[in-house]
């Protein structure tokens, strides 16, 4: 299955997650911030990557657009739902997946 990268600051969304995602077979690879999911990616090349976009210092956004650069479909994963922050992510080429 897939390698999936999950960026988060809250360690309950991170626990969720990972256990999800090792319920389905995949590889869950887990960040708090931005900093450390770099880290991450300069090791090994994800598949996919779920953002958070408000996460304390670097925001989901500048990541986000990182990550795309180097071929790595990012999801976000995130509270906020104005259109704004929508437009934003797919003008980024984020993925929709509403």
């Amino acid at each position: 299955m897939a390698a999936i990268l999950f960026v988060d600051d809250e360690s309950a969304i991170r626990e969720m997650l990972r256990m999800v995602l090792k319920l389905s077979g995949h590889v869950p690879m887990e960040a708090s911030d931005a900093e450390h999911a770099r880290k991450i990616v300069q090791e090994q090349k994800p598949d996919l990557a779920l953002v958070d976009i408000m996460m304390p210092g670097e925001d989901g956004f500048s990541l986000a657009k990182d990550l795309i650069s180097v071929g790595i479909p990012v999801l976000f994963l995130t509270a906020r739902t104005a259109v704004a922050d929508r437009v934003r992510g797919l003008w980024m080429g984020a993925e929709n997946k509403a």
